[in-house]
């Protein structure tokens, strides 16, 4: 018996393309070759757009964190923004 190793950026692509609905490749169609043609960069923007969190929003809000780009008063106004989605008062 051989092992297998993990599929290729270029195989997974592949299979993916195979496997989706109609809508899906419409928006596939649009992307830029370079995203089209990089496994990472089509994870990332399908994901983005298509799978959303299943938690609640208060569940998001009491587990946000401060990114390492943003300034604490950016998280200030996210985390609140987040308050209000959950109906939290602050």
């Amino acid at each position: 018996m051989t092992a297998q190793g993990p599929w290729p950026d270029k195989m997974k692509i592949r299979q993916f393309r195979s496997r989706m609905p109609a809508t899906i490749r419409g928006w596939y169609a649009q992307l830029p070759k370079s995203t089209r043609h990089e496994w990472k960069l089509l994870t990332t923007k399908f994901r983005k757009l298509y799978c959303r969190t299943t938690g609640s929003y208060a569940e998001r809000y009491f587990t946000m964190k401060m990114r390492s780009s943003e300034t604490a008063l950016q998280f200030f106004y996210r985390l609140n923004a987040a308050a209000v989605k959950a109906e939290i008062p602050f």
